[in-house]
């Protein structure tokens, strides 16, 4: 062979050499950039927002204002799946076992992640482990009210009749619910009798309130406001932190002196674990636009809900700390599900 063809040879080794070394630094450049052209990316396509309540309840109704909005942040459309049943719990084990893409997301609050796992021994979720956090959406003190036959204007004298009537006044409540266990922590901590009558949703207890064949229910302002300001029902205690602003005559659960009983339902937004940072980077940025709206809050207070901005951290931290605060809770009232 002569020297002109063993020099084209080593030249064409060399090239063929250098193209594998660019396409494997292609590879390499494209494994590490392609989280980032994802997160970009995404969404590419319409995400499935599931709600564990029936629509047309308060969640379902906050839920939409807040998707709505953070449709026209992502770029594509959020679809609301109701998915109510077992205290809310089937939604959330649906969200547990999705895929970790970001589409498909989870409107949680107390009653699915604190007390439906403690309740439930067979809910199929982890509260904290099965989920992602991404940010709070809402927060809403609770009402304690009783019919208006009650002789009672005061919390401590509802509590004095419930003592001296043991075991004939009436709670009512949807089974699973925060106001479920919130009521059953009030008999425990007040050390009263009351009967506890459950119904399948929190709507049918309000009727039977309403007509006087239950006394006691417990339920946030979008509810119960209107029917306290026309005196169909009263109002004896509040418990949020301070008094409500449109109600500012009811005490506190505090202020009554059971602050142990002050308490927030809260909604928020979570995603499957292992969805990746980026892509709930991008979902957190979309709900604190929406939640800034002027339009977002005003939905959301006129369902009596305050907005609330939160990191995935905080988020997380509040998950933990209902989840120690509840589970306690339901076990020492002896909570079974029906």
């Amino acid at each position: 062979m002569d020297e002109l063809s063993i020099s084209k040879r080593v030249a064409t080794t060399i090239l063929a050499r250098r193209h594998v070394l660019q396409l494997g630094a292609g590879a390499v450049a494209l494994s590490i950039m392609s989280p980032m052209a994802r997160a970009q990316a995404y969404p590419a396509k319409p995400i499935k927002v599931i709600v564990p309540n029936l629509a047309g309840s308060g969640v379902d109704v906050s839920a939409r204002a807040v998707t709505q909005h953070l449709s026209a942040h992502l770029g594509q459309p959020l679809v609301i799946d109701n998915r109510p049943g077992a205290g809310t719990t089937l939604g959330a084990k649906a969200v547990a076992g999705a895929e970790a893409d970001g589409y498909t997301l989870f409107i949680g609050s107390i009653p699915t992640l604190a007390i439906g796992a403690a309740l439930y021994a067979s809910a199929g979720y982890d509260p904290i482990a099965s989920f992602a956090p991404v940010a709070s959406l809402s927060a809403s003190p609770f009402f304690l009210v009783i019919h208006p036959s009650v002789p009672a204007k005061s919390l401590q004298e509802f509590v004095g009749h419930a003592k001296a009537n043991p075991s004939k006044l009436t709670f009512g409540f949807g089974i699973g619910t925060h106001p479920h266990v919130l009521g059953e922590h009030f008999k425990v901590t007040t050390e009263t009798k009351i009967i506890s009558v459950p119904y399948r949703a929190s709507a049918q207890s309000l009727t039977d309130l309403l007509s006087g064949r239950i006394q006691m229910n417990v339920g946030t302002a979008s509810t119960l406001l209107p029917l306290i300001q026309q005196g169909k029902v009263k109002a004896l205690a509040f418990t949020g932190t301070t008094r409500s602003r449109d109600l500012p005559e009811v005490p506190t659960m505090s202020e009554c002196g059971l602050p142990q009983l002050t308490t927030y339902f809260w909604q928020g937004l979570l995603a499957p674990a292992g969805t990746s940072n980026a892509v709930i980077e991008r979902l957190r940025r979309a709900v604190h636009k929406s939640l800034s709206s002027a339009e977002v809050q005003a939905a959301l207070e006129k369902l009596g809900l305050e907005p609330q901005v939160t990191s995935p951290e905080e988020l997380s931290e509040r998950l933990a700390s209902e989840a120690r605060r509840w589970t306690p809770i339901v076990k020492a009232a002896g909570m079974r599900p029906e």
